[in-house]
């Protein structure tokens, strides 16, 4: 009887440790993919320098505006040069998938249809990109 006791006990200790686990894998996973999404947002990164300026440096509020009003338009081309680089890559992948479906044999080139990027595959919204 003390055997079943201490096996029914060591299966909830091990069912419990289970799902602590996989439960801080998903909210480790959620968090960690958020935090990413902020890094690649040029809107958070204006707010963070901002923020961060403002409590190293103190500047005055003439001083606060001005900076802001350079980050603004940092912040205006680094949407261009993201979307620049979107557009190239964009552009660098479908020369790549033309070059290998010229080298492949009409078999192949269907088989290469299941890797091949679609259209739908290649949105800004894949890659949470606010226009």
């Amino acid at each position: 009887m003390n055997l079943k006791r201490h096996g029914l006990i060591v299966l909830c200790l091990a069912g419990i440790a289970t799902a602590s686990g996989l439960a801080g894998g998903v909210v480790g996973f959620r968090l960690g993919r958020q935090a990413m999404r902020e890094l690649a947002d040029p809107e958070a990164w204006h707010s963070r320098a901002l923020r961060r300026f403002d409590e190293v440096v103190q500047p005055t509020p003439e001083q606060s505006q001005r900076v802001s009003t350079h980050l603004e338009a940092a912040l205006a081309d680094l949407r261009k040069a993201r979307q620049t680089a979107i557009d190239e890559t964009t552009r660098v992948i479908h020369r790549l998938v033309n070059q290998v479906e010229a080298e492949l044999t009409p078999a192949q080139r269907e088989a290469f249809q299941e890797l091949k990027p679609r259209r739908e595959d290649m949105t800004l919204d894949v890659l949470d990109v606010k226009q």
